[in-house]
């Protein structure tokens, strides 16, 4: 890997993502919600109890090449007893949708770096590597 790397933070927020599905079923929508401090934190509430894609995600953003970016986020995935959400984070190099990154945040397959009533905090590493057009999306479909 390269020695002259560095990291560079990237945190969520609501203001900046937008729905991106072509769907008129997706459901998504910017809203504010109580924190686990009892806050108001603006967010996205993504996705219903159907079987709907919904995805939102930032603009092309222009990162550095060959530079380290962690993601921070908090998500809360409704869960039931029968099923949950399947959320993910997709990290998209120069609009290539077929090479895309693909987290899987729901059912414990990334652990979660703290967790707080049912909230989740995720840091996510990147390399862009020798890209510099970069997108980030989140794809909710219930399971």
């Amino acid at each position: 890997m390269n020695e002259n790397i560095t990291d560079n933070r990237i945190y969520f927020n609501a203001r900046e993502w937008s729905v991106c599905s072509e769907s008129a079923s997706s459901k998504a929508e910017r809203t504010f919600v109580t924190d686990f401090e009892n806050g108001l934190s603006e967010a996205y509430c993504i996705g219903d109890k159907s079987q709907s894609v919904t995805e939102i995600g930032t603009k092309q953003l222009i990162l550095e090449k060959n530079t380290k970016y962690i993601f921070y986020f908090w998500v809360k995935i409704d869960r039931n007893l029968r099923n949950e959400a399947v959320c993910q984070l997709q990290i998209i190099y120069n609009g290539d949708f077929e090479n895309k990154r693909v987290y899987i945040l729901s059912n414990g397959n990334i652990k979660a770096s703290k967790t707080v009533d049912g909230w989740q905090l995720f840091e996510i590493p990147f390399v862009t590597e020798d890209n510099e057009f970069t997108q980030l999306r989140f794809s909710v479909k219930q399971s």
